[in-house]
């Protein structure tokens, strides 16, 4: 990948970093070994009992002391080698490749019953770049999700979701991260919902949703740090039980930037759909309309919505997701006043064998970029519009050796390009491939 990397303004104390990453080094060590020990006294043997899929994936009982309990802790030493890791440069012919590792460790909670039903999920992971002459060399990563939902009474049930999430790579699956930077940043989604039952088919659901994304780096934080809350109410009226429901939706919503004030705006989204359960396992959903924005110092805009998603679980362990939008989001460019996206994403998964699974994802979004007038651009003159693409594709293969070791393979090719050669600096191609093993206890 290459780009132009800011420096960040506010770092860890070094000493403690030096300490963290040598620990999980000596960790990773002492994991490889156990792990070659173990495939070494087990490879002869082929009748080993191995688990399903979710089993093999810590997402089941092990045999070991807390198997009885809720509790899943899975640790894991990683390896592979990046062909453009961002170095700071701010052209293509400065991207350096570079062997690195990743270790880290993830720990899952589920309660046994359903009241409440309570999902934890928590880790972290350190990547560690060997070949980079100057910048950062080494990426911290840490992750929360949390999700209850409780029936209050007959009619109400609360739902609650908190993501909390301190990374350096951008997401692809979502506008999250500015796409050709590697630098750390803090970002957050919590929702809060109420669902009531108000007559046998028709029912509301009421939503509050609260985002935030924060850079350590003050010079993308000036155009990137930003909070948003969106307060939602939909009408779900049961067409056909079971199976169809008719949907109309409003939300409003508020992003507000911490130094670029020039972004601060209100939307009002106008929403119609449809909910349809094909079967068990194929489901869909569709909301469509428009979007109704509204600047704090410059105007307001009226834009088409549209999102789609297909969900499909069936034989073999497989899966399939689907999503399709296009909506107003937040531009990632100090020179864009506003964009439209189209983005879509697929995640596909499947069962070879008893031991073996593959997985493959793929994310895609093309950005319309509006650039400022001369009478609200930070800089004092107009800036051009300009249009981004951006692409990423995983394939993943995961091998059962054990109940409790897995050895994984992937290959990870990502792809911005904004067609213009004057924004050459920020278009960048990149692969990586990545190997290791996880012990799940």
């Amino acid at each position: 990948m290459t780009g132009l990397l800011i420096t960040q303004a506010t770092r860890k104390p070094q000493a403690c970093r030096d300490l963290f990453t040598k620990s999980f080094r000596i960790c990773a060590i002492a994991l490889c070994w156990f792990a070659i020990s173990v495939i070494s006294t087990f490879a002869a043997t082929d009748t080993d009992e191995v688990t399903s899929q979710s089993e093999s994936t810590g997402e089941s009982s092990t045999p070991n002391m807390i198997s009885s309990l809720p509790f899943h802790f899975s640790v894991f030493a990683q390896g592979g080698y990046d062909d453009s890791v961002l170095n700071g440069g701010t052209s293509s012919t400065s991207a350096q490749g570079s062997f690195f590792t990743q270790d880290g460790g993830v720990l899952t909670y589920k309660t046994p019953g359903n009241n409440p039903a309570v999902n934890l999920q928590t880790g972290g992971d350190i990547t560690h770049y060997f070949d980079i002459s100057s910048g950062q060399t080494d990426d911290y990563n840490a992750y929360g999700n949390f999700s209850l939902a409780e029936p209050l009474s007959e009619r109400l049930e609360v739902d609650a979701k908190v993501h909390l999430a301190y990374r350096t790579e951008p997401t692809f699956s979502a506008n999250i991260g500015v796409e050709n930077q590697r630098a750390n940043y803090f970002e957050t989604a919590d929702t809060l919902s109420l669902g009531y039952q108000w007559f046998q088919r028709l029912s509301t659901v009421t939503t509050d949703t609260f985002t935030r994304v924060k850079y350590e780096s003050s010079a993308l934080g000036s155009f990137s740090d930003r909070y948003g809350n969106t307060i939602g109410e939909s009408l779900r009226f049961s067409l056909i039980p079971q199976r169809t429901a008719l949907v109309g939706e409003y939300r409003f919503e508020i992003e507000q930037y911490d130094s670029f004030s020039t972004l601060n705006s209100t939307i009002h989204y106008a929403l119609v759909g449809i909910d349809e359960s094909f079967s068990p396992q194929l489901r869909s959903s569709i909301r469509g309309g428009a979007s109704f924005q509204e600047f704090q110092h410059a105007g307001n805009a009226t834009d088409p919505y549209f999102n789609g998603s297909l969900t499909y679980s069936g034989a073999h362990h497989s899966s399939l997701t689907l999503d399709t939008s296009y909506s107003v989001e937040e531009p990632n460019s100090p020179t864009a006043f506003r964009r439209t996206t189209y983005r879509t994403g697929l995640v596909l998964s499947y069962g070879v064998s008893e031991r073996i699974s593959g997985q493959i994802s793929g994310y895609y979004h093309h950005d319309t970029n509006e650039g400022f007038t001369a009478g609200v651009s930070p800089i004092g003159a107009a800036t051009p519009g300009f249009s981004q693409d951006t692409f990423d594709v995983t394939v993943g293969l995961h091998y059962a050796v054990r109940r409790f070791l897995s050895i994984d393979l992937s290959f990870d090719h990502s792809e911005v390009s904004s067609g213009q050669s004057v924004r050459s600096f920020a278009d960048y191609s990149r692969n990586r491939v990545l190997g290791g093993i996880t012990l799940t206890y």
